[in-house]
């Protein structure tokens, strides 16, 4: 059980990093470490142009892309 988790963190870790190096951005704090919110947001963006990620259900779309614009609902480590 500690090494499935420690797996998941060190993955979860490296795709942030990742995540951080092509897009950039700020970071959030999270539970289980920091969180590149801008990065993400732009990935997914990115993803949605190329057809591999899309929002089935239109009336879930506005309250989903809020979670990475409303500055309001995170603790930043770094202001904007």
């Amino acid at each position: 059980m500690k090494r499935n988790m420690a797996q998941h963190f060190v993955k979860t870790w490296k795709i942030n990093k990742s995540l951080y190096e092509k897009y950039g951005g700020v970071f959030i704090f999270q539970q289980a470490g920091i969180e590149p919110l801008d990065a993400y947001r732009q990935f997914l963006k990115e993803q949605e142009k190329k057809k591999a990620f899309q929002i089935l259900n239109k009336d879930y779309e506005a309250s989903f892309w809020k979670y990475f614009v409303d500055d309001s609902m995170h603790t930043f480590l770094l202001k904007r």
